[in-house]
C-alpha cells in the first residue's frame, strides 16, 4: 500500500509542540490576577489596621489628657493641650506607604453616651490633604490607588474606684471658718459631704481645686486634723511597695484601717523610686473630717470610710515624709455597685473607647 505524503502545512497545523507556552501565558494572567488580589488587598487590610490603631491610640490619648488636665464639660479650645496631643499621636503612627494621613476631630459624645468625648477619624482617601494608600499589582487592572477611613471614639465617663490607690488617706476638703487655717475646728468649721443621691457638690475637693499645689504630710491621730494629712492604709509589710506599685483596690464607700505609726523612710524612699523619671499622677483616697473627729484614735488603731478619691501629681518628697503635689485629674475605673461622683464633684474618670 501507498503511504500517503503530507506537506509540511499539514504536519505543522497537527503538531503540539508549542502548546505549553499558551497554558503558561494563561497561567501567568491568573497568577497576577491572584497577586493583584491577595498582596494589593493585603496591603488594604493592614493599612486599614495601622489607620484603626492610630485612630483609637489618639481618642484614648485625648480624652485621657482632657481628664487630666482640661477637665470639665465645656470642649477643650482650638489648640488645647488635648487637641496637640491627638494631632501627635495620629502623626506618630505609621501607616503604610509613608504619605499624608489626614485626621479630622470633634468633642461631641455620640448619642446615648455620656461623659467627655473625643472622636477621631483618619482618612488616607485622597481627600483632605491626604494621599491614597498606594496600589502595586493592581495597576495591571487599571487600578492605581485604594481608598480607607477609620474613625474612633473614646469617653471619659464616671469612676468610682481604682486598682492603683496609693497607701494613704487625706482629709476631705471643708470650709474654713474658725482660725487657726490650718486646723478642722468643728462645729464652726462645716463640712458637707459630696450628696451621692442628689449629685450635690458639698464642701470637699472638686473640678475646681484642679490645678492646686498640695502638700501631704504625715498626720497625728493624737492632733486636729489639718489639710493634706495623710494617714497610711493597707499592709504595713507591703507599704513601701504600695507606693511604688499598684497593691491596693479600693472604692468610693470602702471602710479601711488606718495603719498605726509613721513611714517617713519608707514614704521617701517609695516616692523618690516613683518620681525618678519625672513627676507622677497616682490617686489617694479621701476621708470625712467630722468622721474622723468622731472616732477614738487614743490607740493609733482606728478605720476611716472613703468618701471620695482623687489624683495627685507628684513632684517630690522631703526627709519628714512630706509629699509635693498638684491636684489633677484622675483615671480610675468603674469597680461595680457603690456611690460614683459625677459633674464637679469628679475627681477621677474611666477611659473607654465606645466606638
Amino acid at each position: 500500500m501507498a503511504r500517503k505524503v503530507e506537506d509540511g502545512h499539514g504536519t505543522r497545523l497537527r503538531s503540539e509542540r508549542g502548546i505549553s507556552l499558551i497554558h503558561v501565558a494563561v497561567a501567568i494572567f491568573v497568577l497576577m490576577g491572584f497577586s493583584a488580589f491577595v498582596l494589593d488587598h493585603g496591603v488594604l487590610m493592614l493599612a486599614r489596621a495601622q489607620a484603626q490603631n492610630a485612630a483609637d491610640a489618639a481618642a484614648i490619648a485625648a480624652v485621657t489628657t482632657r481628664v487630666k488636665d482640661e477637665p470639665g464639660d465645656t470642649p477643650p479650645p482650638a489648640n488645647s493641650m488635648s487637641e496637640k496631643v491627638l494631632v501627635k499621636t495620629v502623626d506618630q503612627h505609621h501607616i503604610i506607604g509613608g504619605s499624608t494621613t489626614a485626621k479630622m476631630w470633634n468633642w461631641t459624645c455620640p448619642t446615648g453616651v455620656a461623659g467627655w468625648c473625643a472622636r477621631v477619624d483618619v482618612v488616607r482617601d485622597g481627600t483632605n490633604g491626604s494621599d491614597a494608600v498606594p496600589v502595586y499589582f493592581a495597576t495591571l487592572f487599571g487600578i492605581t490607588q485604594q481608598k480607607i477611613r477609620a474613625t474612633a471614639t473614646a469617653v471619659a465617663a464616671a469612676a468610682n474606684g481604682t486598682r492603683c490607690m496609693k497607701p494613704w488617706l487625706i482629709p476631705d476638703k471643708w470650709s474654713e471658718v474658725q482660725p487657726p487655717g490650718d486646723e478642722y475646728n468643728p462645729p464652726t468649721d462645716i463640712y458637707t459631704p459630696y450628696d451621692y443621691v442628689t449629685k450635690t457638690p458639698g464642701t470637699g475637693y472638686g473640678l475646681v481645686n484642679i490645678g492646686t499645689t498640695v502638700l501631704i504630710k504625715p498626720g497625728n491621730p493624737a492632733a486636729a486634723i489639718s489639710p493634706s494629712d495623710y494617714y497610711e492604709v493597707g499592709d504595713a509589710t507591703t507599704y513601701e511597695e504600695a507606693i511604688t506599685g499598684c497593691l491596693i483596690t479600693k472604692k468610693i464607700g470602702d471602710t479601711i484601717d488606718v495603719l498605726p505609726g509613721n513611714r517617713k523612710g519608707p514614704t521617701k524612699s517609695g516616692v523618690e523610686t516613683l518620681t525618678a523619671d519625672g513627676p507622677v499622677d497616682v490617686i489617694v483616697g479621701l476621708f470625712s473630717p467630722a468622721e474622723f473627729e468622731s472616732l477614738d484614735r487614743k490607740s493609733g488603731s482606728f478605720s476611716l470610710t472613703i468618701v471620695n478619691m482623687m489624683s495627685v501629681r507628684l513632684t517630690g518628697v522631703e526627709a519628714n515624709g512630706t509629699v509635693h503635689g498638684v491636684i489633677t485629674g484622675g483615671v480610675g475605673e468603674d469597680l461595680g455597685t457603690g456611690p460614683t461622683p459625677t459633674g464637679a464633684g469628679a475627681l477621677f474618670w474611666k477611659i473607654q473607647l465606645v466606638r
